[in-house]
């Protein structure tokens, strides 16, 4: 595990005196592990020498356009590392760097030079991302970092020597290391040298100084995840990118079991926990944090799917109506085949656990099916039934395809939209007192009478 600084630099000031580029030096206060006690670093030019040196950082990468101030970081570290510097190479950046703009070419930049002069520093040359091309140009650029990168490494990162797009790429680069690359790497902070807001401290001579405090600004990261598990929870019904943030652990275990029941579409579970998420209103509503903001909304906002359903069936049709605009459409159709299998057992008040009651009710609708073909004419109500017959048998045709990879049905749109519609109308029927009434009357003297 290796501990990475990833920061940007920009083009400097004009020294008055040399009149050459230049960054001010600067006493910059940075805080302990402990949050409490903090530590001063006098005359430094740059803020990443004072996280180097605080956080113990293995390898610095420096994200920069063709007028970034590259001489004067090459003298820094060449003076740093006791290395001979070259005056030529040292020549030959300057007079790039103080000509360059938007035009110049980053090859003229000898960033191989650079980089085999040093084994723990790095330096990325980018456009300055006019437009969209050199936008993407800069990014493929910038994921060269992560060849730089290991499993477990602790990611450093700072915005403070930089042009303002650069915090852009410092964040892109945060979110692709931390959501795309499968390396379990950590972002440990995010910081920012506030030079152009001193404060006064004193040294450890007893003098009185100005001090740039160098800030963090992770919680903006974490905001962004807790954002992210936010979506992920609303649209998905996955709550386990909350749950590595979050730290109520009554919520953050019911939270947990309700996502893990959905992902196995365990309706029984679900309604358990449905209820306890109802229960834990007040508990919710008083998370700390950044959740505060989040996790009251998210949480309320999922339940007013199900707010009326009591029933399996119920809750069965609005898992599928859920699952269609998550477009997992497998889930859908099971979903939909349960529903009308569990509604006809709720309303004939028949027993789910009964030894063989799938296939008596298949054998049912079967038996319905057959005997609503043979009629001619149908009424509103037999209409209705026989659409139900339909409805189960193609939803176990589609659901058996997805799930057994058949390849038979090639109708991928008109399923799909089949599915649509019969979760629009099992909204109604299945709340069609009307229609209730007329089933229980017909079958209730027994549901196998043929």
């Amino acid at each position: 595990m290796a501990k990475i600084l990833i920061a940007g630099l920009g083009k400097g000031m004009i020294d008055r005196n040399s009149k050459e580029r230049d960054y001010r030096k600067a006493d910059y206060r940075i805080k302990n592990e402990d949050l409490k006690t903090y530590k001063i670093y006098k005359d430094e030019y740059f803020v990443t020498s004072v996280l180097e040196k605080h956080y113990e950082i293995d390898k610095t990468i420096y994200i920069g356009t063709a007028g970034s101030m590259w001489d004067k970081l090459y003298v820094h570290y060449c003076e740093r590392n006791k290395i001979t510097i070259d005056e030529e190479y040292k020549k030959e950046l300057r007079n790039i760097t103080e000509k360059a703009n938007k035009n110049t070419e980053i090859n003229l930049i000898d960033a191989n030079k650079f980089n085999s002069k040093f084994s723990n520093v790095e330096m990325i040359v980018t456009k300055y991302g006019m437009d969209e091309n050199e936008i993407f140009e800069n990014f493929s650029e910038i994921m060269e970092i992560i060849n730089s990168l290991d499993i477990n490494d602790e990611i450093y990162l700072d915005i403070t020597h930089s042009f303002r797009s650069n915090a852009m790429w410092m964040f892109l680069v945060m979110n692709y290391i931390t959501d795309v690359i499968d390396k379990n790497i950590k972002i440990k902070i995010i910081t920012y040298g506030m030079l152009e807001e001193l404060d006064d401290d004193v040294d450890d001579e007893g003098n009185s100084i100005k001090v740039a405090s160098v800030i963090n600004l992770k919680p903006f990261y974490d905001l962004m995840k807790w954002i992210k598990g936010a979506n992920e929870f609303k649209n998905y019904g996955n709550s386990y990118s909350l749950l590595e943030i979050m730290e109520d652990n009554k919520v953050k275990d019911n939270i947990k079991d309700f996502s893990d029941s959905l992902n196995l579409n365990y309706v029984g579970s679900i309604k358990q926990n449905i209820q306890s998420l109802k229960e834990l209103h007040n508990q919710i509503n008083m998370v700390e944090g950044p959740g505060k903001l989040i996790i009251p909304n998210v949480v309320e906002n999922f339940l007013k799917h199900f707010k009326k359903s009591e029933k399996d069936y119920e809750i069965l049709l609005e898992l599928g109506n859920w699952y269609f605009n998550q477009k997992k459409y497998a889930m859908v159709a099971i979903n939909i085949n349960e529903s009308i299998r569990n509604f006809v057992i709720d309303i004939l008040g028949l027993e789910n656990c009964e030894k063989g009651i799938g296939l008596k009710i298949k054998d049912h609708f079967y038996y319905s099916q057959r005997k609503l073909n043979s009629i001619r004419h149908k009424n509103e109500l037999e209409k209705k039934e026989h659409r139900l017959c339909r409805i189960l048998f193609k939803s176990q045709e589609i659901r058996n395809d997805i799930s057994h990879s058949l390849g038979k049905r090639m109708q991928v749109n008109n399923d799909i939209k089949y599915l649509k519609d019969s979760i629009e109308f099992l909204r109604i029927v299945m709340y069609d007192k009307k229609f209730i009434n007329y089933y229980e009357n017909k079958y209730s003297n027994g549901l196998l009478e043929k």
